[in-house]
């Protein structure tokens, strides 16, 4: 979950809806979709047995065309991690972004509303 705060501070940063969902107007109605405002949406890596970072296209929340392990330029090893991931995920009923390698949507239930919970 990504409170609708935090999601406003990242559009503030980067206002590029190819990397960056634009943070909807809670008091308007919106069309439901799976994203972090909702809890619907997981960013991940792999890790090895060591705990470290396995060698990925980029970095995580690198908002470049390399991010997307079916166009980058990373080296083949990376790629290979990035579509291995992918196809895990997918295997247990997420949707894999087509922009970033880490990004997942839960498509296993129908969208719910964003919330806005404070931490």
């Amino acid at each position: 979950y990504r409170p609708h705060r935090a999601q406003r501070a990242l559009w503030d940063i980067l206002p590029d809806d190819n990397f960056v969902a634009f943070p909807p107007d809670l008091k308007k109605p919106y069309r439901l979709r799976p994203t972090h405002m909702n809890g619907m949406c997981v960013d991940m890596t792999l890790m090895d047995q060591d705990n470290k970072e396995i060698l990925m296209p980029t970095e995580f929340d690198c908002f470049s065309e390399d991010a997307n392990p079916l166009i980058s330029s990373a080296p083949q090893r990376a790629i290979d991690n990035a579509l291995y991931l992918r196809e895990v995920m997918k295997k247990h009923g997420f949707s894999p972004s087509n922009t970033e390698w880490w990004h997942f949507f839960d498509i296993s239930s129908e969208p719910v509303p964003f919330s806005n919970f404070c931490f």
